[in-house]
């Protein structure tokens, strides 16, 4: 019976020892749950913050990378074309202001000549009359 008794006390004293082991396990399986929690809220921020900062990388190269580069030089072709064929009509235009001026003054001139012409042709007339007015007077 001693030794039963004596079995049975080691057997609660480990029976005691192994809850106590078992509460400290679950204790400490709590802590690594909260541990776990606020490592995977970690992780998260981190993928977020990856992610952001792809989006932000494609931007950039996007901006500044090749085909960005090639983009600019294809606008500043385009616009170095545009420039030229303006510059192109623009002297077009200049002679055919130059043209058209020339027209003008040339019509100037002629609404000057026939001017001068009718002048020239009523003063005629008119010397004529008098003339024939002083003949009439003398007849």
């Amino acid at each position: 019976l001693d030794v039963l008794n004596e079995e049975h006390g080691d057997a609660a004293q480990a029976a005691q020892s192994a809850e106590i082991e078992l509460s400290e396990v679950l204790e400490t399986h709590r802590s690594l749950g909260e541990e776990h929690r606020q490592a995977v809220l970690k992780v998260d921020g981190s993928i977020a913050t990856v992610a952001g900062l792809r989006k932000e990388l494609v931007r950039l190269r996007s901006e500044l990378g090749a085909a960005a580069s090639r983009k600019r030089a294809e606008a500043a072709a385009a616009q170095q074309e545009e420039a030229e064929g303006l510059a192109r009509e623009s002297a077009e235009l200049v002679l055919q202001c130059a043209s058209l001026r020339s027209v003008a003054q040339g019509r100037q001139r002629q609404r000057e000549h026939h001017l001068l012409l009718r002048r020239t042709a009523t003063e005629a007339a008119a010397k004529l009359k008098m003339g024939y007015t002083e003949l009439l007077r003398e007849v």
